[in-house]
């Protein structure tokens, strides 16, 4: 029990001759110094900063740029985007209507009087929508 005290206890002394008698510790230190050191002065990640931001910045530029291009030919723009708000926000509702008639096998006449009413007042916005365009 006496030797292994004596070891263990030489272990965590300072002086360096013990430090250097045992390869696990001196290796470990070696590591600890490279790990130590690279912390405080890290020159690599920051040479690559720079190029990194052009290259999310580049990104991120012909992303927004893609997505207003297709935005202004496919939707239409502002005008496009009321357009579509004022058909769908009709449209949607009405479509969750039908979906509700047919889950719970409504009667006929329900689907009758849905009909009436939804073609009605999808008439009149399409004839609203027409008049936009024109």
């Amino acid at each position: 029990m006496g030797v292994a005290r004596a070891r263990a206890s030489s272990l965590f002394t300072s002086s360096s001759s013990s430090l250097r008698s045992n390869p696990t510790i001196c290796y470990n230190m070696h590591l600890y110094r490279k790990f130590a050191s690279s912390a405080q002065d890290d020159r690599t990640s920051s040479r690559w900063y720079p190029i990194g931001v052009v290259v999310v910045g580049g990104g991120l530029v012909i992303t927004v740029g893609g997505g207003i291009k297709y935005w202004h030919d496919h939707v239409g723009g502002l005008e496009g985007l009321k357009r579509s708000a004022i058909f769908y926000s009709y449209a949607i509702p009405k479509y969750i209507q039908y979906r509700y008639h047919a889950w719970v096998k409504s009667p006929d006449e329900v689907w009758d009087a849905l009909d009436k009413e939804t073609s009605k007042r999808a008439l009149e916005i399409i004839q609203d929508l027409v008049r936009m365009l024109f």
